[in-house]
C-alpha cells in the first residue's frame, strides 16, 4: 500500500516495555492490546516493514508497507486509504516525534475514527 501521507517509521518510544495500541486484524473487530515498544515487535504485528499513515488528532495508524506486493487482505478503507492485512493505532507525543501508547480517554476516539462506535 503507498500513500502520499505515508512513512517508514525509525521513530523512539519511551523506555516502557509495552504499549496500549488498538489493533485491527482482517475480517475482526478492532481490540485493545497490549504490544511490545520495540521497531521489531510493531514489524510482528504488521507482519513486515512498517508504515506509519497519520489519522488524525496525534493517532497514527501502522501497517505493513508492503501489503500489495504480499497479497494480503483487504482489512477495511479509512479516509481514504485501502488498508490491506493487520495494523494497529498508536498515538504521537507532541514536540517529540515518540510513539506512545492509547490512554484510556483515547481508545474511544480511536474507535470513532476507525467508524467504529465505543
Amino acid at each position: 500500500m503507498k500513500t502520499k501521507t505515508t512513512k517508514t517509521t525509525k521513530r523512539s518510544t519511551p523506555s516502557k516495555t509495552q504499549m496500549r495500541v488498538v489493533v485491527c486484524e482482517p475480517g475482526k473487530a478492532p481490540e485493545v492490546r497490549e504490544i511490545g515498544s520495540t521497531l521489531e515487535a510493531w514489524q510482528a504485528v504488521v507482519g513486515g516493514t512498517v508504515q506509519e499513515v497519520p489519522i488524525g488528532k496525534g493517532f497514527y495508524l501502522y501497517c505493513n508497507d508492503d501489503g500489495i506486493s504480499l497479497g494480503l487482505p483487504f482489512n477495511r478503507m479509512i479516509q481514504g486509504h485501502h488498508l490491506l492485512g493487520t495494523f494497529y493505532v498508536a498515538k504521537d507525543k507532541p514536540r517529540t516525534g515518540t510513539i506512545v501508547g492509547l490512554s484510556d480517554e483515547d481508545v474511544p476516539r480511536v474507535l470513532r475514527l476507525l467508524g467504529e462506535t465505543p
